[in-house]
């Protein structure tokens, strides 16, 4: 039989599971671990389309376990995403483990829905986190930040600039191995806040 998948302790600022759905921008959804750099992706409402310019995370193969938050909706709905990922709830940009009951999460065709669910621990395999030209995404159906609480959202922003800028020039993919290089420089940033409004 197959050895059980090692589990990863550091709850540091992950992201989304391999099997979590990315909404591409014809509609369909591709788990995130076969998303690759130059998708074009869909935003809230269907109307505005973004490129994957960058993974921040990209365990390959997906082997790891990894802890993850699951909320889950009224309307049958369920995403899982770290602790320290950003999502749009009630109209704010919250961190997962921020997210409480009654909060109304936005899906992809806008409408808001209430969070009926929270499992504050799941394990999940693999650790993937892309950056779309519009710093956000829609996994799993529904609306979120393509950031973390490692920056404040705004110096992320910033931060990736030039790197989204560089990939809108050259349309190619940015060497392997550039946030693994400069992950030690950000731990002596300041951390985000876990609720924007």
């Amino acid at each position: 039989s197959p050895s059980p998948a090692p589990l990863n302790l550091r709850r540091g600022k992950v992201c989304f599971p391999a099997a979590a759905r990315v909404r591409l921008a014809g509609g369909k959804e591709t788990p995130a671990a076969r998303l690759r750099v130059g998708d074009a992706v869909a935003t809230v409402g269907g109307g505005d389309v973004a490129n994957v310019f960058l993974f921040s995370h990209k365990e390959r193969p997906a082997e790891s376990l990894y802890p993850f938050v699951r909320l889950r909706t009224a309307d049958g709905g369920a995403i899982a995403l770290s602790g320290s990922h950003y999502i749009f709830a009630s109209g704010k940009l919250t961190a997962a483990e921020r997210v409480n009951i009654g909060d109304n999460l936005t899906r992809w065709d806008g409408v808001s829905v209430s969070v009926v669910g929270k499992q504050p621990s799941v394990w999940l395999r693999g650790l993937y986190n892309p950056h779309s030209t519009a710093d956000e995404l829609v996994v799993d159906g529904f609306r979120v930040s393509c950031f973390t609480t490692a920056v404040p959202p705004r110096l992320a922003r910033a931060l990736l600039a030039p790197l989204k800028a560089a990939w809108r020039m050259g349309r190619a993919a940015l060497p392997e191995g550039v946030m693994e290089a400069v992950r030690p420089a950000v731990e002596w940033l300041p951390s985000g806040r876990g609720v924007y409004h």
